[in-house]
C-alpha cells in the first residue's frame, strides 16, 4: 500500500513557494502534468519517498525556471519559421534557465545534478541522433559530460560548443532564439555537405537520420517528465489510503451528525436587524420574479373541441349548453412557458466551517449570509436545508435546518455557525446528495461554500460531483478568495470581497430561477 503523502506535500508546497518567491502560491497536487499559472501551480501526486520528493523537487524547479526566465510564447513563434527550431530552442532554454535558477538558489545544484545523472545514466548510442543532439545541447550548456553519446553526436556538439555555451549564458529567450537559428543553419550545412570551417565528418547513417528527422524526438524536458513519472501515483489514487476513517462511506452517517442548540430568538433578531435592509433589497427582486413564475404556472389555456385533458370542474356545466371546452392544459408558447418552477425547487446550502474561516472573520459573514439566505428562501417559499461541515477529528455535519423543519422554529440554530477544524469537502457532498435524492422536487441544487486553498483528494471531489450529476443534482461551488475547485463544478463563483457574500449568493439564486 502506498503511504499517504503528508510528508511530501508540505515540503513541496514550501519549496515551490520559496523558489517562486510567491508565498501565497496555491500548490495543487493533482492532474497528470506539472504546470504553473497565475498564482497557482499544479504538481501530480507522488510517492511519499525520498526519491519521490527529490524528483518532484527537480521537476518543480525546472518548471519554475521556465516560468521565471523564459518567454513562454517564443516556441510558437519559432515554429512558424521552421518546425525543428522550437525543439533546439527548448533544449538550449532548458540549460539556460537551470543555470539561472542555480545562481539564484545555490541549494538547487545538488538536487539537479543527482537527477540529471540518474536520467543520463539510461542514455546510450541507440537513441535517435536528434534526441542525442537535443539532450547533448542541454548537457553541454549545463557543463555535463556527453561521453555516453555516439561519436557522430559528439562531433557535431563539439563543433557547436561555442554557440551552445553562448546560449546558456544569454540574458533572455530572444537571444537564445537567435543562436538557435545559427545552430540550425550549421546543421543544414552538414546535411547539404556545404563546406564550412572545421565542419565535422559524420557517418552517412547519422546524416540520413538527421535528414529524415524533424527534431520532434525527446528533449531534456521530456526526459525530466519521464523521470518524474516513475514516482508519480496512479491517476485514480485518491490520496486517502491511511485516512480511511475520514471517507464518507466508512463512517456511520448518524455518528457524523450534530444537532446544534436552539439558540436565542432575541439574539437572532439582534443579528438580523442590521441585515434587514440588505435582505429586503435583495429579496424584493427575487419575490417579483418568483411571483411572475407562479402566475405563469397557473395560467391555463383552453382549447376548443378538446376531448381529453384535465377537467376544469368550474366549466363542467357548459356541457349542458353544448360547449366542449371543459378541459384545461398549460400553454407551451414562449410567453408563458415555465423555466424553473419555484414550487418544485430544493436548495441545499453546504457551509465550510474549517479553521481557516476565522481569517478576516469569514465565519461571521458566512453566518450572516446563511441567515439572509434562510430568510430569503423562506419568504420565497422554496424548500431548503442548511448544513455546516468540518472534520474534528472525524467528519462532522452540523444540521442547522433540515428540509422538513420549520425555518421559524430552527433559524436561531444558525447562531452556532463558527470556525472549527478541517474541511474535506469531497466527503460531505455525498451527505447532502443523499438528502436531496429523497426529495420530490423536479430540480435540486447543491451549493457548496468553502475557502479551502487546497484539495485533500481531487479524485474523490471529482467523483463526488460526478455522482451528484448522475443523480440529477446541480452542484454549484462558491469559493471565498479561492477558485482552485472551479474546474470541478457545474457553476463556480469566487467571492473576493467577503462583504458581498450574501449579495452574490442571492444573485446566484436569481440566475438559478431564470436559467
Amino acid at each position: 500500500m502506498i503511504e499517504r503523502r503528508f510528508k511530501v506535500e508540505p515540503r513541496l508546497r514550501s519549496y515551490a513557494r520559496l523558489i517562486t518567491q510567491n508565498f501565497k502560491l496555491k500548490v495543487l497536487f493533482q492532474g497528470e502534468q506539472a504546470c504553473i499559472g497565475d498564482g497557482w501551480m499544479q504538481i501530480p501526486p507522488v510517492e511519499n519517498t525520498e526519491e519521490g520528493l527529490s524528483r518532484a523537487m527537480y521537476l518543480v524547479a525546472h518548471e519554475c525556471g521556465h516560468d521565471l526566465h523564459s518567454q513562454l510564447d517564443i516556441k510558437q513563434k519559432a515554429a512558424k519559421k521552421d518546425k525543428r527550431l522550437p525543439h533546439i530552442l527548448n533544449a538550449l532554454e532548458d540549460a539556460r534557465v537551470e543555470k539561472r535558477m542555480i545562481r539564484r538558489f545555490e541549494g538547487l545544484e545538488d538536487n539537479m545534478r543527482v537527477n540529471i545523472e540518474e536520467i543520463t545514466n539510461k542514455w546510450d548510442e541507440k537513441m535517435s541522433i536528434s534526441s542525442q543532439l537535443l539532450g547533448g545541447m542541454f548537457l553541454m550548456g549545463r557543463g555535463f559530460d556527453i561521453g555516453m553519446l555516439s561519436q557522430d553526436a559528439q562531433k557535431i556538439l563539439n563543433w557547436l560548443e561555442i554557440l551552445i555555451t553562448q546560449a546558456s549564458e544569454s540574458p533572455d529567450s530572444q537571444s537564445v532564439l537567435k543562436i538557435s537559428r545559427e545552430i540550425l543553419k550549421k546543421i543544414d550545412h552538414i546535411l547539404k555537405d556545404a563546406p564550412e570551417k572545421d565542419m565535422p565528418e559524420i557517418s552517412s547513417k547519422a546524416k540520413d537520420d538527421m535528414a529524415n528527422s524533424d527534431f520532434q524526438d525527446k528533449d531534456m524536458s521530456d526526459f525530466i517528465r519521464e523521470h518524474f513519472d516513475e514516482v508519480k501515483l496512479p491517476a485514480d489514487y485518491d490520496g486517502m489510503d491511511d485516512m480511511a476513517q475520514l471517507k464518507d462511506e466508512n463512517q456511520p452517517e448518524n455518528e457524523t451528525i450534530i444537532h446544534p442548540d436552539g439558540g436565542s430568538i432575541a439574539e437572532y433578531n439582534a443579528v438580523l436587524l442590521p441585515l434587514r435592509g440588505e435582505l429586503n433589497y435583495l429579496v424584493q427582486h427575487l419575490r417579483s420574479l418568483v411571483d411572475r413564475k407562479r402566475q405563469k404556472k397557473r395560467r391555463l389555456g383552453y382549447i376548443h373541441s378538446r376531448e381529453n385533458g384535465v377537467v376544469d370542474m368550474k366549466r363542467l356545466w357548459k356541457l349542458c349548453a353544448g360547449r366542449e371546452d371543459v378541459f384545461k392544459q398549460r400553454r407551451v408558447d414562449n410567453r408563458s412557458q415555465m423555466i424553473t418552477d419555484p414550487d418544485s425547487l430544493a436548495v441545499y446550502l453546504l457551509m465550510d466551517e474549517s479553521h481557516s474561516m476565522m481569517d478576516f472573520d469569514r465565519y461571521v459573514r458566512a453566518r450572516q449570509t446563511a441567515i439572509i439566505m434562510g430568510e430569503a428562501l423562506d419568504i420565497l417559499g422554496i424548500s431548503f436545508a442548511i448544513t455546516g461541515y468540518t472534520v474534528s477529528p472525524r467528519l462532522q455535519r452540523i444540521l442547522y435546518k433540515q428540509f422538513h423543519e420549520s425555518h421559524k422554529e430552527m433559524k436561531a440554530r444558525l447562531l452556532n455557525m463558527r470556525h472549527r477544524t478541517g474541511t474535506f469537502t469531497a466527503e460531505h457532498i455525498p451527505f447532502a446528495v443523499r438528502r436531496l435524492e429523497k426529495r420530490n422536487e423536479r430540480r435540486k441544487i447543491l451549493i457548496a461554500v468553502t475557502d479551502a486553498d487546497e484539495i485533500e483528494s481531487p479524485v474523490r471531489l471529482e467523483n463526488a460531483i460526478l455522482d451528484a450529476r448522475e443523480a440529477g443534482i446541480e452542484v454549484i461551488g462558491v469559493g471565498i478568495n479561492t477558485n482552485l475547485m472551479s474546474k470541478y463544478y457545474d457553476i463556480f463563483i469566487e467571492i473576493t470581497d467577503i462583504r458581498e457574500f450574501a449579495r452574490q449568493l442571492l444573485e446566484l439564486l436569481r440566475s438559478v430561477l431564470q436559467r
